[in-house]
């Protein structure tokens, strides 16, 4: 097991304040399985989408690393949740994303609140983690 440490600056050039905009979130998290894994993305449809992180697998407080490492090809994940409100992200050549993750298991573990990936063309390459 090992320690990240992590900090996260949030901000933009476009605001009149950037006092109100600026944030910086700075937090040690430890190493689950695996550590950061790339993988392969052949799924092209919704439908067919890949589960890359279970929604049983994983505990309370666990941060998403994602990173879209193609560069022609767009990746899409799909975030579900137990009272059906479905969220979409969506990556661009080179875009990453960093964010926590309230995995909810269902009783009857069906994989619909996991985080699944598909890709805009066949061997789209992910850069994937799961940190607590």
């Amino acid at each position: 097991m090992a320690t990240l440490k992590t900090t996260l600056v949030l901000g933009s050039e476009k605001v009149t304040s950037v006092v109100d905009l600026i944030t910086t979130i700075k937090k040690d998290l430890t190493v689950t399985e695996g550590g950061i894994l790339v993988t392969e993305i052949d799924a092209v449809l919704e439908s067919t989408a890949v589960s890359i992180f279970g929604a049983c697998d994983y505990p309370l407080g666990t941060y998403i690393y994602l990173k879209n490492k193609d560069t022609t090809n767009t990746l899409k994940f799909k975030l579900s949740s137990i009272n059906a409100t479905d969220h979409q992200i969506t990556l661009t050549p080179g875009q990453a994303a960093f964010f926590p993750w309230t995995a909810e298991c269902p009783e009857e573990n069906t994989g619909q609140n996991d985080i699944k990936v598909f890709a805009s063309d066949v061997d789209t390459t992910l850069e994937y983690g799961a940190f607590n």
